[in-house]
């Protein structure tokens, strides 16, 4: 099976190497970057986790299942950012949910008055999820030490929902 490690940047994910995986499924990876990189570790066309890899990172991922059921843990050194990166996908996971329960439950709605009362009240439970939401990365975010992970998650999940004080700790993660 062929992996393929990407960097995630803003404009997309950017190829850096691949590997072919050996019968029990394993592989090996080596490389130098000049900076923290945040990368996805593919292995179809929608399977992929998530990591933070500097010059210092040795990782070792156990990976079970297929998107969207993918479990995998972290050992090695210089791992705290991926693990971090693995908490907040988990947290943003369970937030995903719960939206896309609601909106299937919106979506399978007809025309009639009880529909339009419902549909009411989906739309609620909708803004408050997305509230919830937005208070949680920010939690996440202001609670993690200094690194990349803030800044992440400022960039790709919270941008249409910031305050400034949201910005700064973004700012200040990084510099």
């Amino acid at each position: 099976r062929l992996v393929v490690l990407q960097e995630v940047k803003k404009g997309g994910w950017f190829f850096i190497d691949s590997a072919r995986t050996d019968a029990e499924g394993k592989f090996k990876l080596d490389g130098n970057t000049k900076e923290d990189v945040f990368c996805a570790l593919q292995w179809d066309s929608s399977s992929y986790v998530l990591l933070a890899l500097n010059n210092k990172s040795e990782v070792q991922l156990e990976i079970t299942g297929f998107n969207p059921y993918i479990s995998y843990s972290l050992s090695g050194t210089e791992i705290q950012q991926s693990a971090d990166l693995k908490e907040f996908v988990e947290l943003s996971a369970g937030f995903d949910f719960k939206l896309q329960s609601i909106q299937q439950q919106a979506s399978r709605l007809g025309g009639g008055q009880d529909d339009y009362v419902k549909a009411s009240m989906l739309q609620q439970q909708f803004y408050e999820v997305l509230e919830m939401r937005t208070k949680a990365f920010r939690e996440f975010m202001l609670r993690k030490p200094k690194s990349l992970v803030p800044y992440m998650v400022f960039t790709y999940y919270m941008n249409q929902e910031y305050e400034f004080a949201d910005l700064e700790a973004a700012y200040k993660a990084v510099s």
